[in-house]
């Protein structure tokens, strides 16, 4: 695999893209997943550039191996053609299903995307805010920019302090996929809720804000 690897992005050696290939699937065919992964990716975008041309069928049954062994980004990839119809008949309703498994393995590139799947194809604001607050709480910057341009906010309460503050919870209605638990997308009703603002709309991050000034410090005078 690191062979493989080293022949496709040229670290160490000059590019090979035909050798890249030939390593890269003997180790995937041997289970690797990141290889899967990669071979995914290669067929279904990142291939033409170096003269592999794009093979959605290949693309699919190496995100395939991949998501059966619980990839996430293997579950992303194979979510993406599954809801675009390349290189397998589209599917919503499974897309969906796939692009929200990856985002529940805390995959922050699932998260935005499926923000931006709801705000775009279905118009639906209250569930892309949803998931890109949830990427936002991964500190991943390019989710930081996707909510700058889509003006949203995260919110953050006291930790530690449920059971104290769930007083502020007057009403709690499952509203969308019951079968993700404490996942489900749920309506809260509350009041004087004592919640701040960790992500504004502009990008300011208020934990890294709070931390910059301890950065500074020489720790060994400590």
């Amino acid at each position: 695999f690191e062979l493989g690897k080293q022949y496709w992005y040229g670290m160490g050696v000059p590019v090979n893209p035909e050798k890249a290939i030939v390593l890269l699937q003997k180790a995937g065919n041997d289970g690797h997943v990141i290889a899967q992964r990669i071979l995914g990716y290669i067929y279904a975008d990142g291939g033409p550039e170096k003269g592999i041309p794009l093979d959605f069928e290949k693309a699919v049954q190496w995100f395939e191996k991949a998501a059966r062994q619980d990839d996430a980004a293997g579950k992303m990839g194979l979510a993406l053609l599954t809801l675009t119809g390349k290189g397998t008949p589209k599917n919503e309703e499974k897309g969906i299903r796939l692009l929200t498994q990856s985002a529940n393995m805390n995959y922050p590139s699932a998260m935005e995307l499926l923000g931006d799947f709801y705000r775009e194809e279905k118009g639906d604001k209250k569930e892309a805010e949803k998931w890109y607050r949830r990427a936002a709480e991964t500190g991943d910057k390019t989710v930081i920019e996707s909510m700058k341009k889509n003006g949203v906010t995260y919110f953050a309460a006291v930790g530690g302090a449920a059971a104290l503050i769930s007083k502020c919870v007057k009403k709690y209605e499952v509203i969308a996929y019951p079968e993700l638990g404490p996942e489900a997308l749920a309506a809260l009703t509350v009041e004087d809720f004592p919640a701040i603002v960790v992500i504004d709309s502009e990008g300011n991050n208020f934990y890294e804000m709070g931390q910059a000034p301890y950065r500074t410090l020489d720790m060994d005078k400590l």
